[in-house]
């Protein structure tokens, strides 16, 4: 799963300020874990220096204790995605103006030539020629051939 798509597509983050709501969220999650897990697992405080040492893990053993562990390792890891597709989205949309700088470059640029032909028929609706309108209306265009077997 890519974090940005799900950014993109079920968030909803097309603009820096939608990008900024979903970091502060994300942020506020990776404290709640980092919070939550200090809880369960005390370390340095009440004369506890080892995970063995707490009642977590006798409780539930040293697989309790990696997903304990596992909790904000991965919220941490969507706060950084997350801190990136929000430094990119406020590079684009702010600092450069929500524009694909590009294709402005080449297209003010010209050096390829123009991209409008006046001698293709369809390049704009006064340079169609006439003769060619009339025997499109004329002629009918054939069905596909999967059309004629159903």
């Amino acid at each position: 799963m890519c974090i940005r798509d799900s950014l993109y597509r079920d968030l909803k983050c097309y603009t820096f300020p939608r990008a900024l709501v979903a970091f502060t969220s994300m942020t506020w999650i990776f404290g709640l874990a980092m919070r939550h897990t200090r809880s369960l697992l005390p370390l340095g405080t009440h004369g506890i220096k080892h995970l063995r040492q707490t009642q977590f893990f006798h409780l539930f053993g040293p697989v309790g204790v990696g997903l304990a562990l596992l909790y904000p390792t991965l919220a941490g890891y969507f706060w950084i995605k997350t801190t990136a597709f929000t430094g990119k989205m406020f590079y684009r949309n702010v600092l450069l103006g929500d524009k694909n700088w590009a294709w402005e470059m080449e297209r003010n640029r010209r050096e390829g030539g123009e991209y409008f032909f006046k001698d293709t028929p369809l390049a704009t609706e006064d340079d169609f020629p006439d003769l060619a309108r009339g025997e499109m209306a004329k002629t009918k265009a054939e069905a596909p051939t999967w059309v004629k077997r159903i």
